[in-house]
């Protein structure tokens, strides 16, 4: 399917909202449109049950599901714009785009569940934000999640989500409510926040987690961290790594950061982070402030725990914060427990069991067992358990 036209889809061009696309639907084309494009729907405002995008058969190439305008484009995989809801969606395919992209949908005021790309059969899913600008927003599910829109257990794995500023496994900007996601993803932003479930979380992250379905997970952005890159909203019982219930899990699930501000949970914190942790981690850590739960802190981190990890890296570097600065920076209740942290770097560094260094914040009720050792020729270094 390929029009020069707004609001293209495999099966509707807009799903209107008294209109439902149910029945195992099943799409095998390209389609290619300027914006609002879709495998299934260009817009949604009606119901989206049970369709699949997917190759026609095993040995055929992913659908590849484009929008080709300069401008502020939204395209999904499974829709472009949302404002109804998607269930049970699932989009095998080549999503890219200038701004606005989701392996999904593009942008959703609605409500997405249960939906995300079948690793079981396919591989080789990649979600792409062309632009060089700061507006790209670009997710494994969704990428641009408003106030009012809900993304509800959905996972992207064992694919690529690629772009230049807000690029997450799950969504890349997300104001509304995220819950149950999760990730295994390579994500990379060229020079903004990348998060294994969200890169910016201006509203609510609850319950998801990342890295859970494949033992390397790589994130690379100015702000990144294993949940989210950046975050002024709440982000509460997520984790990294290894389910505490099961031992039996991978015991080594590695974690590669790169950019200046990087944490197991998040990058970067001006918000809430309550009831988090990282478990059985290798987190290396190329970059300035680092942590096993944050990089840098000016809020709220309380009830987090990091264990059986080992964290290496230059510049800050603490088992739970790399630097907590402020007034209303507060570290509470947390812990860092059977962990290793290496300063690594040759020209100076702050290292700690819980934080790398403290300026001016508060930290109460924390717990450390962690050991803490420099490996480099650092001439200006703190190092202290």
């Amino acid at each position: 399917v390929s029009a020069g036209a707004n609001y293209v889809g495999g099966i509707a061009g807009y799903n209107t909202a008294n209109g439902v696309i149910d029945g195992n639907a099943k799409q095998c084309a390209n389609v290619t449109g300027l914006s609002y494009v879709g495998g299934i729907a260009g817009g949604n405002a009606g119901k989206i049950n049970g369709a699949d995008v997917e190759p026609d058969s095993y040995s055929d190439p992913l659908p590849v599901i484009s929008a080709t305008s300069t401008g502020r484009a939204y395209v999904g995989g499974i829709c472009g714009v949302n404002t109804g809801t998607i269930r049970s969606a699932h989009p095998e395919a080549v999503v890219s785009g200038t701004m606005i992209v989701g392996g999904v949908v593009g942008q959703n005021s609605g409500k997405v569940s249960q939906s995300g790309p079948d690793t079981w059969n396919y591989d080789g899913f990649s979600v792409t934000a062309t632009t060089t600008s700061d507006t790209a927003r670009c997710g494994g599910v969704c990428g641009l999640n408003l106030s009012t829109g809900t993304i509800d257990t959905c996972h992207y794995g064992d694919g690529t989500v690629t772009g230049n500023r807000y690029i997450g496994g799950v969504c890349g900007d997300n104001a509304g409510t995220i819950q149950g996601g999760s990730s295994s993803s390579a994500i990379s932003s060229t020079s903004g926040y990348a998060g294994g479930v969200c890169g910016n979380n201006t509203g609510t992250v609850t319950k998801c987690n990342a890295g859970l379905y494949g033992d390397v997970m790589t994130l690379s952005g100015a702000r990144s961290g294993g949940i989210c890159g950046n975050n002024t909203g709440t982000i509460s019982y997520c984790y990294v790594g290894v389910r505490m219930e099961n031992s039996y899990e991978n015991p080594s699930y590695r974690f590669s950061f790169s950019g200046q501000y990087s944490g197991g949970i998040c990058g970067y914190n001006t918000g809430t982070i309550t009831g988090c942790y990282a478990n059985a981690t290798a987190m290396t850590f190329s970059n300035t402030y680092c942590g096993g739960i944050c990089g840098y802190n000016t809020n709220t981190i309380s009830g987090c725990d990091i264990l059986n990890s080992t964290l290496s890296a230059t510049g800050y570097v603490g088992g739970v914060c790399g630097y907590n600065e402020g007034a209303s920076a507060v570290i509470s209740n947390c812990s860092a427990t059977n962990c290793s942290v290496t300063l690594t770097g040759s020209s100076y560094g702050y290292a700690g069991g819980v934080a790398g260094r403290n300026y001016g914040g508060s930290i109460s009720n924390c717990y450390s067992t962690v050991s803490v050792s420099q490996t480099g020729s650092c001439s200006s270094s703190y190092v202290g358990g």
